[in-house]
This record gives structure tokens, sequence and C-alpha cells, in this order.
């Protein structure tokens, strides 16, 4: 392999970055620049591999796809094939392709920017921070979409790595209210069970109504939308208020829901699967998922000229392949004239939030460009306090008989820090973890004897969890 020889341009570099490992073991050191061939390829939707098919080395044989891309993305050329009939080979095929010659007469020079300097180490590659913000560094520098992901692969494997920043809020295992808890403030139940019976125990807090209505929106529009939020944020909730919601209008909503108990393996054949299943559960599911996809269309258009709107709603969808998020833009496009038949609803934890970033997953653009996102928020510091009462009021009890002011801001205080140094602030209002901490405090109280909980209690019980 040969590197073609730089220009005099002095523009600055971007961060070093470590040479895919299947360049690495050709023992390649040394910098590299795209060529302008590269911008050319994305501005006529052209593609690598159809180019490598066009071009002959010099022993008679075509391109591999892998060389042709050293060659477009690193201006890497192999020696055995002089670069002139390499040239002359691509301004031909850039000719039949319409593009124009001006394009044509600079295609094989390099780029005055986006340098990419290669190293043959990866493991000795400076650390470069977040795989997303390593991807969007590589995508800057113009380097293919094939390369990012083997270079990305290639820095996680090495280490080379920015750790994420420690949490300054303790993740609280749940704790069961203990009988003698129970008895000492004279209470029916646990307050905190987690047994919704009907929305009216959804506490109502402005944050919750919000994405509450969103989801209604979507599910009765045509929408491609993701709700996320923390483990314990009350996306579970809001997905049975959403149940039944639907429930009580059966008419005008069908909720569809895969039955994948692992959603990382879904597919686009189980969803087709789901949604026949769903709406015709008596119906003969075909073979090929062609015509499953027929299948699906004919079904979802009888239901929307009867005036029915389909929701899918998948959870833990940060479980999901990027392969089967691709496929969601496929079934969100279902429609008949300018007629959307199927709304999408994904609910999953933050990961979720981290899949569907585009720079991160630049293959599912088309999909992570259609959709909305809303977010469970932790609870804000003046909702603390209703959403506790609210808790206690479904049980009949006043909970000013349980917490005292001071337990309240014991909770904030606890739950929501800041790191002075980077102003940071990390809020773990959500309500597992609320919860969780006044059964702490509350299981402690009965154990002392102290009447109520205060700031004192919670203090105790923080320590004894904590030993």
């Amino acid at each position: 392999m040969a590197l073609l020889p730089r220009t005099k341009n002095t523009t600055p570099m971007p961060p070093q970055l470590p040479l895919p490992a299947y360049l690495a073991k050709k023992g390649y050191v040394g910098e590299g620049r795209s060529l302008k061939l590269k911008r050319i390829l994305l501005r006529h939707n052209l593609t690598i591999a159809e180019l490598s098919r066009s071009v002959v080395q010099a022993s008679g044989a075509t391109f591999a796809r892998p060389t042709m891309q050293e060659l477009v993305t690193y201006g890497i050329a192999p020696v055995k094939t002089p670069f002139a009939d390499i040239k002359r080979q691509v301004e031909v095929w850039l000719m039949q392709k319409g593009v124009s010659a001006a394009e044509i007469a600079t295609a094989m020079e390099v780029e005055d920017d986006g340098v990419v300097e290669l190293r043959a180490n990866p493991t000795t590659a400076e650390t470069i921070g977040a795989r997303t913000a390593l991807a969007a560094k590589l995508r800057a520098a113009g380097v293919a979409e094939d390369l990012i992901e083997t270079t990305v692969r290639a820095v996680r494997r090495s280490g080379a790595r920015t750790p994420a920043p420690k949490p300054l809020v303790d993740n609280l295992e749940r704790e069961m209210l203990s009988p003698a808890a129970m008895k000492h403030f004279e209470l029916p139940s646990d307050p905190f069970g987690e047994e919704i019976h009907d929305a009216a125990d959804i506490f109502r807090g402005s944050d919750v109504n919000e994405v509450r209505e969103h989801l209604w929106k979507w599910a009765n529009g045509s929408a491609l939308g993701a709700l996320i939020g923390e483990c314990g944020s009350g996306k579970s909730w809001l997905r049975q208020d959403l149940e039944d919601r639907i429930a009580k209008s059966p008419e005008s909503v069908r909720l569809i829901r895969p039955q994948t108990i692992d959603v990382s393996r879904m597919t686009a054949r189980t969803i087709c699967e789901a949604i026949i299943l769903d709406i015709d559960p008596s119906a003969t599911i075909p073979q090929s998922v062609e015509r499953q996809a027929h299948l699906v269309k004919k079904l979802l258009l009888a239901g929307a000229k009867l005036g029915r709107r389909n929701v899918l709603l998948i959870e833990e969808a940060h479980k999901l392949t990027i392969d089967a998020l691709r496929h969601m833009k496929v079934f969100y496009e279902l429609q008949e004239g300018f007629m959307r038949l199927l709304s999408i609803v994904l609910i999953g934890q933050p990961e979720l939030d981290h899949l569907l970033n585009e720079q991160a997953h630049y293959k599912a653009r088309e999909t992570i460009r259609r959709v909305t996102k809303v977010y469970m928020k932790p609870l804000h510091t003046s909702a603390l306090k209703p959403f506790i009462e609210h808790k206690f009021a479904r049980l009949g009890v006043d909970a000013a008989r349980v917490l005292d002011a001071s337990g309240y801001d014991a909770i904030r205080a606890d739950r929501i820090k800041t790191d002075q140094k980077s102003k940071r602030v990390d809020n773990q209002c959500y309500p597992l973890s609320v919860q969780s901490l006044i059964v702490s405090a509350m299981n402690t109280a009965a154990t002392i004897g102290a009447p109520r909980v205060d700031a004192g209690v919670i203090a105790r019980a923080i320590k004894e969890r904590g030993q």
C-alpha cells in the first residue's frame, strides 16, 4: 500500500484516531486524507461497493470493496496498480454516472480539510471520549460509516474511553415495608405498593400529565414516538394508563404489543406476526416476510376504513437492535394515500436515548429523524410533597401523620446533589427511588420507636443502608 502525497495545506488536524484493526495488521503507519471523491459519491448517492466493481487492478481483478474504501477514505492506494490507471477508470465511471466535468477534474485529489491521522497500534491511542463523541469526530472528518463502526469498536476494545461520570446520588435498592412498620403507623397496607387499580392511583403532576397526553396523542394520531425514562420513573404506570384508556375506547384505537420476551431478538418478522395475530388471531401467517408485510397492510387498512387507529407499543425498546430500529421506518410508513396506518410508541430506559442518537447510529438515521422523544423527569422539588401525600391518601391516611416537614427536606437533600466544581446536578427524585428511601425510614422509625419520620430518622436509615 502507498500513501498519496499530502498537499501543502496547513489546516489544523483533528484529534489523533487509531487505525482500524484490519489496516493496522498491514503495518501501515502515517497520515491519510480522504479523497474529494468521497464527497462526490455522497452528493450523487453513489456507493463505494458499486465503484469497486467497476475499477480493474493490474492483476485483472476488480477492486475489493475494503481496498476501494481505503483509497477513498484514507488516500491509500495499492502499489501494484499505477495510480494513473485507477484515476482514469474512476473518471470514466463518474462520467457514466452523470457527474459534472468540474467535479470529475478534482475527484482524485486529497481533501484540503478533514485530515484523519492514523496510527497502526490502536492500543496506544489517546483517550478520545465516549463512543458517541468519537463517532461524531470521525464523521466530521469524512470517515466512511462502516469504518466509523470498525474504529469505534477498536477504541472500545483498547479501553481508550472516557469513563462515565460517577453518580452523585447512590441508587437505592427497593426495600419492603415491614409488618412492624405498618402496625407502628397504623396503616392498612403498604402505601407504596406498586399495584395500580385505576388511573386515579397515578400521581398527576404537571410533568406526568404532559407525558400522559403525549402518549394518548401518539396512539390516536400517526406518530413515531419514544418515551424515555430511568428505571422507577413511572413509565410502566403510564403504559398501564394508556392501555386502560384504549380499552375504554375499543372502537377507535387498537393496541398491538409484540409478545417477544427478549426484545433484542425482535425482527421485522416478529413485528409482522404480532400485528397479524393482534388484529386477526385466527389468521394463517405466511412464511415469507414480504407476504406477511402485505397481509399487515391489508389488515391495517381494513381497520382504518372503519375509523380505527392502530398503535404498536414496544417496551424495553432500549434493547432493540439497529436493524430492528431501521425496520420501524418501514412499518411507520405503511399508508394508503396520505393516510398512515400505524402509530409506533417505543418505551425504554435512557439507553434508548443513545440508541436514537443519529451520530452514534447513522445507519438508522431514517428512523431516528422521524422519532419524537419525551422524557420522564424526576419529581420536581415542589412536587415531592404532593406525590407522597397522594400515595398515603390512596389509603385514606394523612401523610403528616407519618412524615414531618424536616423529613421532606432530608429526602430532597439526599436525592438531589450538586457537584460544586462542575455544577452538575444529579436529581434522583424518581418515584421508586423516593419510595425506597421513605420505606427504609419508616422501617427504622418502627425499630427505634420514633413517632414520625423526620430528618434524624432519614439520616439514620441512610447510614444503616450504607453499612
